[in-house]
């Protein structure tokens, strides 16, 4: 990553029955990227059966800036019982 900004993002959990992650709504695209940011969520509870949730960034360039344009769930996990 360079010089830029983070982008942030809220996460909607659901909890009834087995604990998965709903959405991830991007609040800052960041900007200053000079490559497809890595996106990190944090690992499920230690519980057997349960599975860590992973995305994507999708990027888009706008103005000479690239940046997020969103992030997709390639998996909602199983086993959450907080967002962070």
């Amino acid at each position: 990553m360079g010089i830029g900004v983070t982008a942030t993002v809220n996460s909607q959990l659901s909890v009834s029955n087995r604990g998965y992650i709903r959405e991830i709504v991007l609040n800052d695209d960041g900007s200053g990227y000079t490559s497809t940011p890595t996106v990190a969520i944090s690992t499920a509870p230690n519980a057997a059966g349960n599975v860590n949730a992973t995305a994507v960034a999708i990027t888009t360039t706008r103005g000479g800036v690239f940046s997020i344009e969103r992030i997709q769930l390639t998996h909602a996990g199983i086993g959450y019982t907080e967002h962070h």
